[in-house]
């Protein structure tokens, strides 16, 4: 009929808490109201995901909760990735999208360039109008992302089968991010890469920027990430920023010890561009 036609998107689809709290309902065990909200922003929503996480949790033995669903036995979700989402992709674009979830976004020339190819946009284009891959997008220039759950997906069979070449492209996205001014994305970026050298070189290089922006929040978080490293593999550098952030809080004792802990500590050995 002509005037009836209507698109749907993925954030028309997507299931709200109350649906969510239906359908396991209905597939699974009862579930509390926090867990339900926890695995609906974990999905996003997704329908199938949802799905299959109370599938999960009714096969399992222990509750229904958050994230432990998709964190314990995901053979249900990481099949249906591989063998609905994915299948029959080109081995070109499979690469594409394993390499390139190392990223934050999906800008076409960040793609090109922290991948080292050309035709990114193009590619992105294709792989959106072709609808298996899960991507989210939004209305900012950094709107195109995958879904929380296909990243990953993506970034574990990155790490498992390409260890040498995800180390590669993380550096390279780090830096990338260093380029255009996102120093929070370049942190971020380099603490999830798993290398404590190169987490700590990237935030003690943008110490001055937080500072200077009264980033105190975000940098108390950042250190909490290296609290729990193993003293042996803490360097003077950590010492140093653990010491401007209790300058900045008013923690003279604080201060004082740290600059003793970095006079005793050596710093790991980087361009620290300060």
């Amino acid at each position: 009929i002509e005037g009836s036609l209507r698109e749907f998107r993925a954030e028309d689809l997507a299931f709200t808490v109350e649906e969510a709290t239906s359908l396991f309902e209905r597939v699974g065990p009862a579930a509390d109201p926090h867990s339900v909200v926890d695995i609906v922003d974990l999905t996003m929503g997704w329908p199938i995901g949802l799905h299959l996480a109370a599938m999960a949790a009714r096969e399992g033995s222990a509750p229904l909760s958050s994230r432990d669903v998709l964190a314990g036995d995901r053979e249900l979700l990481l099949r249906y990735l591989d063998e609905e989402l994915l299948v029959g992709l080109a081995p070109q674009d499979r690469t594409f999208l394993l390499e390139s979830s190392v990223l934050e976004w999906l800008d076409p020339n960040l793609c090109d360039e922290v991948l080292g190819i050309d035709g990114s946009k193009e590619r992105l284009a294709r792989l959106v109008a072709d609808g298996r891959v899960l991507f989210v997008s939004g209305g900012t220039r950094r709107a195109l992302r995958f879904h929380p759950l296909l990243r990953e997906y993506l970034m574990a069979q990155l790490k498992a089968r390409h260890t040498g070449r995800e180390m590669e492209l993380r550096r390279r996205a780090v830096a990338a991010y260093e380029a255009i001014g996102q120093h929070r994305t370049a942190i971020d970026s380099a603490i999830s890469s798993g290398d404590p050298v190169l987490a700590e070189e990237v935030l003690f290089r943008h110490l001055p920027t937080i500072i200077f922006n009264g980033e105190n929040t975000l940098l108390a978080r950042w250190l909490e990430h290296f609290s729990h490293q193993d003293e042996q593999r803490r360097s003077g550098l950590l010492a140093l920023a653990e010491a401007w952030f209790a300058f900045l809080t008013n923690r003279r004792t604080d201060l004082e010890a740290w600059l003793d802990v970095a006079d005793y500590l050596p710093a790991n050995v980087g361009n620290y561009g300060c």
